[in-house]
């Protein structure tokens, strides 16, 4: 029988310290202590902050409304003809003050006292009496006005009319009318007279004079149709052939005696208008000479109407005159 060998016992495990264990955590009171530095640092700049803030809301400008209805609203209410200007200067800055309207001049303001008080660097002041001035609205010009009127002075006595020819002694009778020796037959007559500067003094008035000669030598069965040119084309008042009667030659005559001379020479526009009309003969008087294209430009225009144009040269030989009558089945005749 063998022997089973005999085996020592395991040795013991050493023995571990009593007070061995975990690591104690540190407590509460001391984390605490730990932070009291940085919430301190952050309730001080939160202060800060809020004063900052504080003082730039304090120190900001007043809104431009403010400032319009304060020293530009003194400039508009209590100034009377500086309305716009003091209004201008004072919201130039801010912006406009309600009494400005969109292009910067005070409106107007209606009469009697404005109670408004208004107010200046120095304080308040007493309140604008008395209606505000406000100056006349321009009237504007109509597109048929005719700018060459000139107001006859008071003092001055009224010209005598022009004396008056018989139908017949004038135009020949019949059918046939007659301007400076120019003659021409038709009902529908229409003159287009030159009103530049050159033909100031007697020039003008000679022309005038003859022109209601030849006028007032219309009878009633013909009408007629006069136009002035300068730089502008100035029509009649009843910008269209009228018949030629008693009271529509009067018309005319209080008319051509209000025109003065000035301007350049610049017929077409003058020309076009009177061809429009379908006269029979146009006679267009003039002392100087236009530019070649106008001859061609009013020959163009006119083959849609055939209008007979007669033309005088007033004391001048104009080659585009005489150009005008030949193209457009007419004759050139020199005054001198």
């Amino acid at each position: 029988m063998s022997r089973i060998p005999h085996r020592p016992p395991p040795a013991a495990p050493p023995s571990l310290p009593q007070n061995a264990g975990p690591p104690p955590l540190p407590s509460i009171e001391e984390d605490d202590d730990a932070k009291k530095p940085y919430v301190a640092a952050a309730i001080a700049g939160l202060v800060v902050f809020v004063l900052l803030l504080l003082w730039m809301l304090m120190a900001a400008p007043e809104p431009a409304g403010n400032l319009a209805t304060g020293n530009v609203g003194s400039g508009a209410g209590g100034q009377g003809d500086d309305q716009g200007d003091d209004g201008n200067e004072s919201g130039q800055g801010n912006g406009k003050s309600p009494a400005q309207d969109a292009n910067g001049d005070a409106a107007e303001q209606p009469s009697g006292v404005d109670a408004r008080p208004t107010t200046t660097a120095g304080g308040p002041t007493t309140p604008s009496e008395g209606p505000s001035k406000a100056a006349a609205p321009e009237r504007p010009a109509s597109p048929n006005e005719n700018v060459f009127f000139v107001p006859t002075p008071a003092a001055e006595p009224a010209k005598p009319a022009p004396p008056t020819t018989p139908a017949v002694a004038a135009n020949g009778g019949g059918d046939s009318a007659e301007f400076f020796g120019s003659a021409a037959e038709g009902q529908r007559i229409a003159y287009a007279v030159d009103l530049s500067s050159s033909m100031a003094g007697r020039r003008f008035e000679r022309a005038r004079d003859e022109l209601l000669r030849s006028v007032q030598g219309l009878d009633e069965s013909k009408s007629v149709y006069v136009v002035f040119f300068n730089s502008a084309a100035h029509p009649q008042p009843q910008d269209k052939l009228i018949q030629a009667t008693n009271e529509a030659k009067r018309e005319i005559e209080d008319w051509v005696t209000q025109a003065a001379p000035s301007g350049g020479t610049m017929p077409e526009a003058a020309l076009r208008m009177a061809i429009g009309h379908k006269p029979d003969v146009l006679f267009v008087l003039s002392d100087g000479e236009f530019h070649a294209s106008v001859v061609y430009s009013v020959t163009q225009y006119n083959r849609r109407f055939g209008v007979q144009i007669q033309t005088i040269g007033f004391q001048f030989n104009a080659a585009t005159l005489r150009e005008l009558a030949e193209l457009n089945g007419g004759t050139f005749r020199l005054v001198n």
